[in-house]
């Protein structure tokens, strides 16, 4: 599975059950990523893809779900109770801090950085893409 998850500066992913940020041209970033394979996610996940090329799958337990070869956009959990089931990680990096409750909480010490991108998006200045896989 590729994990799939956006960050602010220190990690956190989500505060008091609302999304720390949103961005259109990350979303298609994603689908371009997936090149039409699934992209399990979360009901209120879904909306965010709506005008994109993305092959959504909803369900209550996406990284249940998500096969070998698919991706599991994640915002509203900490990913470290289903590490094991990935095999590379994209974190999408906000490039600015916000309250957060909900943290990406993998130890990436043990992940190998493949790439590290930025671009512009449309509600960002800059957006880091950086690309995990097990060491």
């Amino acid at each position: 599975m590729k994990l799939v998850c956006c960050v602010d500066d220190i990690m956190g992913m989500a505060f008091f059950g609302r999304r720390q940020s949103r961005d259109r041209l990350l979303y298609e970033d994603l689908a371009k990523e997936s090149q039409g394979r699934a992209i399990h996610m979360q009901q209120r996940s879904a909306s965010l893809f709506a005008n994109t090329s993305a092959n959504i799958s909803v369900s209550d337990s996406p990284w249940e779900s998500a096969g070998s070869d698919e991706f599991c956009f994640v915002e509203f959990c900490a990913p470290s109770a289903f590490e094991a089931k990935a095999d590379k990680i994209i974190l999408y990096r906000w490039n600015r801090r916000y309250q957060s409750d909900i943290k990406f909480d993998i130890d990436l010490k043990s992940w190998k950085k493949l790439s590290e991108a930025e671009f512009s998006g449309s509600s960002h200045e800059k957006i880091t893409k950086e690309v995990y896989t097990r060491e």
